[in-house]
């Protein structure tokens, strides 16, 4: 049986209530901006939560974002601790290639990690500028996973990493994860839409 970690735990409800400020933050300042939201003409339907009517689309946004977004808080946290493992103490370069733990299912877990940090918090706000923003971090940390490997990772650990690029060919992105965002896509177009 699995021993539960008191700190990570900590660590998570934190960041759940951060993840709560940030979206109410982006949701108040989308709305001062556009006056219009997703699911405008199905919002009518709500449920009311503590005296205060919210439309059950957005709060599908709001729980889908949230566990994205834990889940990338989670994945972070867990690459933290395996590099930190793995790093030369003066230079805080990697000492040895890491091939295990979350390594072994794709090359740049933390990068997977912001990612759906990013995606989460964008999600659950329904912003209007989520998804163009949504992209913009998912090729900017795309791009900069490939300079990372071509400037450093190869030049580091030369022959062992081609070897290990060949074993683990997800670079960030898994199969289930492509098929997340792709729905998240498809909600934010019928958002749109509806």
């Amino acid at each position: 049986m699995k021993k539960i970690n008191i700190s990570r735990c900590l660590l998570l409800i934190i960041s759940a209530v951060l993840f709560y400020i940030i979206v109410i933050s982006i949701t108040f300042v989308d709305d001062y901006l556009f006056s219009a939201r997703l699911w405008k003409s199905i919002s009518q339907t709500n449920v009311i939560i503590l005296n205060n009517k919210v439309s059950c689309m957005h709060m599908l946004h709001f729980m889908g974002g949230l566990l994205i977004y834990l889940y990338g808080i989670n994945l972070t946290l867990t690459t933290m601790k395996v590099n930190k493992a793995a790093q030369d103490k003066a230079s805080r370069k990697p000492n040895k290639l890491i091939e295990d733990d979350v390594y072994s299912k794709r090359r740049h877990p933390m990068y997977t990690g912001f990612i759906c940090v990013h995606v989460g918090m964008w999600f659950a706000s329904c912003s209007h500028v989520g998804l163009l923003i949504g992209f913009i971090i998912i090729t900017a940390i795309s791009i900069n996973s490939i300079i990372e490997e071509k400037v450093e990772l190869e030049k580091i650990f030369q022959e062992d990493y081609i070897l290990y690029k060949r074993n683990v060919p997800k670079r960030i992105f898994s199969k289930p994860l492509i098929i997340i965002f792709i729905f998240i896509l498809i909600v934010y177009i019928m958002g749109y839409i509806f």
